[in-house]
């Protein structure tokens, strides 16, 4: 019987397509900082756009990323997403349940390796609200860094299979989306090295 793979974290960074590090790693990593680059300016309230576009406060209360990433990752919890239209190949959208005091928003999600939202034969579909076509989390898959701690967390949910294949196809597409409407609007934002 063969055994079975480490597993290991991913951690995403624009100019790079990915690299492999260990779980133990990953958390030391993640606590370089990162958890106090807005420490001048917080949001103090959350919330959450709908597809009607329409923008609601939620009692979600505010965390930093680690708590967050073990919140999802704890068998205990049930950890809901939220997928919302955002134009960049792949399925994108929020962790109900937690929020980012760096933008006042949910802490943000996509699904590589998932399949695009919405498209033919995919499971996933746009989320209405927080009770309409809601997945669960399967895993964390990694973090795409951003200077000023709006961070992008990789996952895989349980209702539609990950294809390892289309997964790192999947990274470097939304990389590159992102990264083009970064260059776009945040001309100052850098990744988190």
């Amino acid at each position: 019987m063969a055994s079975k793979p480490a597993m290991h974290a991913l951690i995403f960074c624009p100019l790079v397509a990915f690299a492999l590090i260990s779980p133990v790693n990953a958390r030391t990593s993640l606590k370089g900082g990162q958890e106090h680059l807005n420490a001048d300016f917080e949001f103090t309230h959350c919330t959450a756009k709908y597809l009607n576009k329409t923008e609601h406060l939620v009692t979600d209360p505010m965390d930093d990323m680690i708590s967050t990433i073990k919140f999802m990752e704890d068998p205990k919890n049930s950890v809901k997403i939220r997928l919302e239209p955002r134009e960049y190949g792949v399925a994108y959208g929020e962790i109900i349940g937690k929020c980012n005091k760096a933008d006042g928003n949910r802490w943000d999600v996509y699904l590589p390796g998932s399949g695009e939202c919405g498209s033919p034969g995919n499971i996933l579909q746009y989320s209405k609200d927080d009770n309409d076509h809601l997945y669960t989390v399967d895993k964390v898959l990694g973090v795409y860094y951003l200077s000023n701690g709006n961070n992008k967390i990789a996952i895989s949910v349980k209702e539609t299979p990950c294809e390892d294949t289309k997964m790192e196809e999947d990274i470097k597409k939304f990389h590159q989306v992102y990264k083009s409407k970064l260059d776009h609007y945040h001309k100052t934002l850098q990744p988190y090295w």
